[in-house]
């Protein structure tokens, strides 16, 4: 760093290439990914510059063209011995029990660390673990001060638009409690069937809504929800706790974003996305809450603060989840590539995830994590294209009040606005957790071929596009690529390619895959 040439950071990389963080005026420095992604729009190599998530390719870059070779032959000979636990590999090479073998035991503990544990022996050989026991749930009291002082609450309502799919939003004056939910349209049904839980909420812990805060078009729910008082804006406003809200939570979800080496997000982990900025904002006691040590989702449902055990996962993580056959004795794979998404909220610790076979949520309580391939962020991205999802440009999701209708950072700025606007309240946005009953609900694709490159897709006789009902929020459609089926056809001469000679592709959508179509309640 030399600020007499320029005031950056100037990170240089084991590839010879140059990161660049720049001086931004609040005194703290960024690096502009998105002029990156402009530099090369078609290719995901620019996602290397900021993308935390594990990839084969990262992996390869830490080390020699001699020591990736060598974790490529440890890897095969892996395979041609039958994939014996990583354990007992490292034993026989450590014995010299192969005669004239040029593998060590560093190939092997290399072929790990670039490739993951060997797909197929995950799919062979994992077995369900022991059932956790689940100790009685004890809600944490709201505290009789905060009865007493604030037990009328202002509720304040809008609709968003994220990447074109609207989600209902609500958040809370004193308490700074969020809520978001999907939802088809904007009509008053749909309008009642997502604030009639919330009040009931704040009811149950001790609350009372006194009044609601909107614009004009919740003004045909008036009647429906007195006593409280229902106060609407002008034509064209908004409420400013929820305009607020909704920049904030854009930031987060840009955050995130930037984290993922996607162009293209499937509508599940879109609104996956959406409930992860929320949980991290509402999990922590807010800026302006009326509390310091209760945050305001501990206020509104008695959970405790986070456990640090219980964080296992980051979204967006590439992961095989066990799938519990039934019979078991069967050659059908006990594994299932899937892409993670949140915790489900219950007590055994368990999480969504995005099924890699049919492009659906599930809910699983074993994963085995794996560095991401090529083709897994291909097969994430063919999904998405397949809905007709845009382009994540620059890393920012389009966000907007009506699909015409952008929601613009506070004054063009790109900065976590509650730190510089104090009538604002930042770290209070969440969504009450998901239903975690999985539930599997007909998509328009029931009946699913495999082709001869193991894509899966639907049977163009079996069905009618102009029949398929508009979807549910949760019932996300889309069948897609196995990435698995990729790995095998490969070569290690690329440095961004997979595990050379893998394990064979799936030849079936997993059966026992359980997709879930839960909702935010």
């Amino acid at each position: 760093m030399d600020t007499s040439v320029e005031a950056a950071l100037c990170v240089h990389r084991s590839d010879g290439s140059i990161m660049k963080f720049i001086e931004y005026r609040s005194a703290l420095y960024y690096h502009n990914a998105a002029a990156a992604a402009a530099a090369q729009p078609n290719s995901n190599e620019n996602v290397i510059d900021y993308s935390f998530v594990s990839t084969v390719a990262n992996n390869k870059a830490q080390f020699t063209r001699r020591e990736i070779e060598g974790a490529d032959k440890a890897r095969a000979l892996y395979r041609k011995i039958g994939r014996p636990s990583q354990q007992q590999f490292e034993q026989i090479l450590a014995k010299n029990l192969i005669r004239n073998c040029p593998d060590t035991v560093d190939d092997a503990k290399r072929a790990l660390l670039i490739y993951g544990p060997d797909k197929a022996a995950l799919k062979g050989k994992t077995t369900k673990g022991p059932s956790q026991h689940v100790p009685t749930f004890n809600p944490v009291q709201v505290p009789g001060f905060i009865l007493q002082h604030h037990s009328n609450v202002t509720l304040c309502m809008d609709i968003f638009y994220v990447q074109g799919h609207p989600f209902f939003h609500t958040i809370s004056r004193k308490v700074q409690f969020r809520t978001v939910a999907p939802v088809l349209n904007r009509n008053k049904a749909t309008l009642l069937r997502e604030i009639k839980p919330v009040m009931a909420m704040y009811k149950s812990r001790g609350f009372n809504i006194s009044d609601l805060h909107a614009d004009m078009e919740f003004e045909c729910i008036r009647n429906d929800v007195l006593p409280s008082r229902l106060n609407v804006t002008a034509a064209n406003n908004h409420v400013g706790e929820v305009e607020q809200s909704i920049r904030t939570m854009k930031e987060r979800a840009r955050t995130t974003i930037h984290g993922l080496p996607f162009k293209r997000l499937p509508k599940v982990m879109i609104q996956a996305l959406v409930y992860h900025a929320a949980k991290g904002l509402n999990q922590f006691p807010a800026k302006n809450g009326i509390s310091n040590t209760l945050s305001p989702l501990t206020i509104m449902t008695g959970r405790a603060n986070p456990d640090y055990n219980e964080l296992k996962l980051e979204f967006g993580l590439y992961v095989q989840v066990f799938e519990d056959n039934t019979p078991s004795n069967t050659t059908t794979s006990r594994n299932t590539g899937a892409i993670v998404l949140n915790p489900t909220g219950n007590a055994q610790g368990d999480y969504f995830f995005m099924s890699l076979v049919t492009g659906k949520r599930l809910s699983r309580h074993q994963w085995t994590e794996i560095p991401m391939t090529n083709a897994v962020i291909s097969a994430v991205e063919a999904m998405a294209e397949k809905e007709g999802q845009p382009l994540i440009k620059g890393g920012v999701p389009l966000f907007k009040w009506r699909p015409n209708a952008s929601v613009k950072d506070f004054l063009e700025e790109d900065v976590e606005s509650a730190d510089e606007y104090e009538n604002f309240s930042e770290d209070i946005f969440d969504p009450t957790e998901p239903d975690n009953d999985v539930v599997e609900e007909p998509n328009g694709y029931d009946d699913i071929e495999i082709d001869d490159n193991d894509v899966a897709v639907p049977d163009d006789d079996a069905v009618d596009d102009s029949a398929v009902p508009e979807p549910d929020p949760d019932d996300f459609g889309p069948v897609g690529l196995d990435p698995d089926a990729d790995e095998g056809a490969e070569t290690h001469d690329d440095p961004g390619d997979e595990d050379p000679g893998d394990d064979a592709p799936d030849t079936a959508v997993e059966p026992n895959a359980n997709e879930d179509s839960g909702t935010n309640w």
